[in-house]
Order: structure tokens, then C-alpha cells, then sequence
């Protein structure tokens, strides 16, 4: 697996959600990620394991790898 690729991946899902919270993204995965370009599962870890939450909110995704979203 690509880890840029799937960041650039990632963000560009961030910037189509209304909101950052988590399940409008999981929302998003599935409507974008029907061509399967990469599997649901492996994306769902990717946000787990390289998304910043704050805790104040619980849930938003606020970057990705550095890569500031919000």
C-alpha cells in the first residue's frame, strides 16, 4: 500500500465532507471508494492510525500526516 498516495487520498475525502466528523467520512469512503481503488478496511485504519483528533470534540479529524486539513 501506497501511504502517500492514500494520504492525498484521504484529504481529497476530507475536502468533499461537509464536516470532519468521522462518520460523514466513513460515509464518504463508501460512496467515493466504489471503483475499490482501495480496500474500506484498509482506509478506516489509515484515518485511525494517521488522523489528529482533539479531544474537545471527539471524533473530528483535524490533519492527516501533517498535512493540515482544519
Amino acid at each position: 500500500m501506497n501511504v502517500v498516495i492514500l494520504r492525498r487520498y484521504v484529504a481529497e475525502l476530507l475536502e468533499k465532507c461537509d464536516s470532519f466528523q468521522f462518520t460523514e467520512l466513513r460515509s464518504r469512503i463508501k460512496q467515493e471508494n466504489q471503483t475499490q481503488q482501495f480496500p474500506v478496511q484498509e482506509v478506516k485504519k489509515f484515518v485511525k492510525d494517521h488522523c489528529i483528533t482533539r479531544s474537545s470534540r471527539k471524533g473530528v479529524l483535524y490533519c492527516v500526516k501533517g498535512t493540515l486539513v482544519k
